[in-house]
């Protein structure tokens, strides 16, 4: 048998092992850890659906802020970036100083970011950096990709806020140049 032939005979031998799953049966496994589970089987709608029986089920501020936290990581995957920010807005508020506080806040900077506001992402990385002490290297690295969104905006605005002319310079030859105020004496009546 070719080696990945053997690979597949295995993966299918092991499936076969586990015991059938009924629709409707109800899990010992606590819902947190399904939707963690189906988010690593990029499953988000299954997995939202799990985070939000582990909300309603939540003991304590800091466990439900860990299933919002795992609702908005799905709702970002499934590309709801306004509700993710919202949820995750809503677990740092209940449980700032929870251990899962700087994913929380990562998640809200990727949420933000995502949705075009670079100077709220950019606060939610440099909180979580601020938690765990600068050793997240992930998070360091969107840092410096905010930091770069508003250098690029802040770029933007300087460009916009001069008036350019588009000017040929020989065959297929294009400069921008700033275009010069009118003279009082170039304007027409």
């Amino acid at each position: 048998m070719t080696r990945p032939l053997a690979a597949l005979a295995l993966v299918l031998a092991l499936s076969a092992c586990a015991p059938p799953s009924r629709p409707g049966a109800a899990s010992a496994e606590p819902p947190e850890d399904i939707g963690l589970r189906l988010l690593a089987q990029d499953q988000p709608e299954m997995a939202l659906r799990a985070f939000n029986r582990a909300i309603a089920r939540a003991d304590g501020p800091s466990a439900r802020a860990e299933a919002m936290t795992g609702a908005g990581v799905a709702m970002i995957r499934l590309g709801r970036m306004t509700e993710a920010a919202r949820t995750l807005e809503a677990a740092v508020a209940l449980a700032p100083d929870a251990p899962g506080a700087p994913v929380t806040l990562n998640a809200l900077g990727v949420a933000s970011y995502a949705a075009g506001r670079p100077e709220e992402a950019l606060a939610a990385f440099r909180r979580a950096e601020a938690l765990i002490g600068g050793e997240d290297p992930a998070i360091r690295a969107n840092i410096a990709l905010a930091e770069s969104a508003l250098e690029e905006q802040a770029a933007d605005a300087e460009l916009d806020e001069f008036d350019f002319d588009v000017i040929q310079y020989g065959h297929g030859v294009w400069r921008l140049a700033p275009r010069r105020a009118a003279a009082p004496e170039d304007r027409r009546p």
